[in-house]
């Protein structure tokens, strides 16, 4: 244990600590959280990098900021992209018509200064898609170019890296094919352009999303969807069965996450899978919470998707992504193919990092789920606590128990809600506050606020979020491997 993350960390303090590559930024008060959301001045003065794909990297800023100068370009926002194929896609879907220049094999993106909307428009489309390039390959790029970078030493594994990855994966879903993407969120991107793909032949226009889902997800499907159903209730099935009934021949697939974000809900995913042989429709399925260690999915599922940014690493400082098509699953053969020539593959640096801190995948899961298990059960004593979200909450434990690996498998990502002011218990903890999740280190994340800020600003928010069950006083806590007595002490306090 690193004890230095259970003090005080400074406002904008990249989480893990002194990590040029981090994955989460410090955020240790309420309003903190309010700044970063609205963007003031304070918030940018502080904040130099937070998660990678919502924020800019400033090593890639240092690169487009040289381009600019060296190109000759005359535009005020600039983007890098991948390659021209990832640079058009993202103007494709977002329906804008930025000016490309090329460096290398790269895309550049630029945008005048009076077209700050289709900007902000074009960079949603990137992160929502993973259509970018990160820190480490930012990094070689400066070096390439004889800027000047600081040292950055780490421990990774040249050999065989892709390999190894995916043999510890195989261990944990079973045989099937297996594709390592750069994030997460081109994980999913890909698998959505393959299922709309196989829907084309067969006039399958409906995708259906059943509970509450990441908000980029959300956001994929709902802006590239011909017709697109939210279900936000996992539970709701008898929604969703009415849905089948009248249009069943029409939907593609259903998108599920074993465990839903941030209410810890957890789907009937045998259960789906019989109604997806009974309507031929695919099951998509995010599994980054509950691992493939937790539980057994393989079966039920035709394509599985993981950020292997979170628990497969535990370091929190490498991006990465996984498609795993199990040996059962009913997408086709060309359907592979097209994932081959679709997703964008992880970069060398970030494929050896990844390498060597996946070895202990399973025995870091196995001892974040005792924790997590040993957590809940306390949380429930403590007076500052007004609900805890589990996978051993009633309606989840049902459905937990159909798919779970074995008696100690538990989700290690759990929500409470306080029973007093928000900013009182959340200014209080000497935890590592921030977004993400899947650290080593436990992390707490002010969920609401920083998944659905405006909503909380609004009347009409607050109605939505009260209509769909999530509190704005919601905190998400990512339980790591450290002792769970660290949290129990911080929220007893």
């Amino acid at each position: 244990m690193n004890s230095e993350y259970y003090k005080p960390i400074e406002f904008g303090a990249p989480i893990p600590l002194n990590n040029v590559h981090a994955f989460s930024v410090s955020m240790p008060t309420i309003q903190d959280v309010i700044d970063y959301e609205e963007g003031n001045e304070r918030s940018r003065s502080f904040i130099k990098s937070a998660y990678p794909r919502i924020m800019i990297h400033p090593y890639i800023r240092r690169i487009t900021e040289y381009l600019k100068k060296e190109l000759d370009i005359s535009g005020s926002h600039l983007f890098m992209l991948p390659n021209q194929e990832a640079a058009e896609v993202v103007a494709f879907l977002s329906k804008t018509d930025p000016q490309y220049y090329s460096f290398s094999t790269y895309s550049i993106a630029v945008f005048p200064e009076n077209a700050e909307d289709d900007a902000i428009n074009y960079f949603a489309f990137m992160k929502h898609c993973g259509l970018m390039i990160f820190s480490r390959e930012a990094e070689d790029i400066l070096k390439l170019l004889e800027l000047e970078v600081p040292v950055c030493t780490e421990d990774s594994d040249t050999i065989f890296s892709e390999n190894k990855i995916k043999n510890v994966l195989f261990d944990g879903y079973g045989s099937g094919e297996l594709f390592i993407t750069n994030s997460g969120m081109n994980a999913i991107y890909t698998g959505y352009r393959v299922i709309t793909y196989e829907a084309l032949k067969e006039d399958k226009d409906i995708i259906i999303i059943l509970g509450w889902a990441y908000a980029d997800t959300i956001s994929i499907f709902k802006k590239c969807s011909k017709d697109f159903i939210m279900i936000p209730n996992v539970y709701d099935l008898h929604t969703l069965e009415h849905i089948l009934e009248k249009s069943g021949k029409r939907v593609s697939a259903i998108f599920i996450e074993t465990v839903s974000n941030p209410l810890i809900a957890v789907p009937d995913i045998p259960y789906l899978y019989e109604l997806s042989r009974k309507y031929s429709f695919l099951i998509m399925c995010d599994n980054t919470f509950a691992t493939p260690w937790n539980v057994n999915i393989s079966n039920y599922c035709d394509i599985i998707f993981e950020s292997l940014t979170k628990y497969a690493s535990g370091a929190g400082d490498v991006m990465a992504g996984a498609i795993f098509i199990p040996s059962t699953s009913r997408i086709t053969v060309e359907s592979l193919t097209y994932i081959k020539n679709s997703y964008i593959p992880l970069y060398k640096r970030d494929l050896n990092r990844l390498a060597f801190l996946i070895k202990d995948y399973k025995e870091r899961v196995e001892q974040v789920s005792k924790n997590a298990y040993n957590l809940v059960n306390r949380l429930n004593t403590v007076g500052s606590i007004g609900s805890v979200y589990s996978v051993y909450s009633p309606e989840a434990k049902i459905n937990w128990d159909k798919i779970k690996k074995n008696e100690t498998s538990f989700c290690g990502v759990i929500s409470v809600v306080p029973n007093c002011e928000l900013s009182t218990i959340y200014n209080s903890l000497n935890l590592p506050k921030g977004p993400s999740l899947g650290s080593n280190f436990h992390l707490v994340m002010p969920y609401t606020l920083l998944a659905h800020y405006n909503e909380t600003k609004t009347e009409d928010g607050l109605a939505y979020l009260d209509k769909i069950g999530l509190s704005p006083n919601l905190l998400r806590i990512s339980v790591g491997t450290d002792s769970e007595d660290i949290i129990i002490k911080e929220f007893s306090k």
